[in-house]
């Protein structure tokens, strides 16, 4: 008798084994023992293997003369990647380089972890290891959803785990303003903003210790000078700019 049966299979995947009689006398009974503990009484058997490691199958044949004979093989059992968790920001303003990162699972196997981002020109990779990546998002002018993607590849899985992110606009604003005014004479600022302004909150630096907070606002410079002006906006998505 001789075993047909794989080399190597995955942790909880059926495998099968076959049977066959090499000799000319008929044979009335089959015994497999799958080394995990397992049995079966058929020439040809599957069987699934709930723990990785190396087994031993051991396939017993009973001829019509009573005549037995036994002949083994062994089998590598291949573990599951344990699937790995990715962390990092999941809604933000367009700005700083984001990381995301995940902590490779004990004991999964051999595995590789490959990095992207989907789609490719809503960021450019700034680091890519095997362990986390960092993108600078490039957004819009409205929020922009996207994702980062880890293809997992093991002997025993294949998989693309996509991590969903939100890039949320920074508020297009400018001064309308003119560049000189006299002494003791009003002197009118406007924010100018691209898009909505709703919810968008305002706070303006006049340079002389004076401030504001609405969008648009008039001032008088009681001292001559050069004054700086400064206007910050802070939308409906709490992101800012000056």
């Amino acid at each position: 008798i001789t075993i047909t049966a794989p080399s190597s299979a995955c942790q909880n995947s059926s495998v099968s084994f076959a049977g066959t009689n090499t000799g000319s006398s008929a044979i009335t009974s089959w015994a497999w023992d799958f080394g995990d503990g397992n049995t079966a009484n058929t020439q040809n058997a599957s069987h699934t293997y709930t723990q990785s490691g190396n087994y031993n199958i051991t396939l017993t044949a009973t001829n019509s003369f009573g005549c037995i004979s036994t002949t083994t093989t062994s089998i590598v059992i291949h573990p599951t990647p344990v699937l790995p968790v990715i962390t990092g920001p999941q809604e933000f303003c367009i700005g700083p380089a984001q990381t995301y990162s995940f902590s490779q699972p004990v004991s999964t196997g051999v595995a590789t972890y490959v990095w992207s981002i989907d789609p490719p020109g809503a960021g450019s990779i700034v680091v890519n290891s095997a362990n986390s990546i960092t993108v600078t998002w490039t957004g819009g002018v409205s929020p922009v959803s996207a994702n980062v993607v880890l293809n997992v590849t093991s002997t025993c899985l294949t998989i693309q785990i996509e991590y969903p992110v939100t890039i949320n606009p920074l508020p297009q604003i400018t001064i309308i303003s003119p560049e000189t005014a006299c002494q003791g004479i009003l002197v009118n600022f406007d924010g100018n903003i691209t898009g909505s302004s709703a919810g968008v909150t305002w706070a303006w630096d006049l340079g002389d210790g004076n401030t504001a907070n609405t969008q648009n606002t008039s001032h008088t410079y009681t001292e001559s000078g050069n004054y700086n002006i400064t206007l910050t906006a802070t939308n409906s998505f709490g992101c800012i700019r000056t």
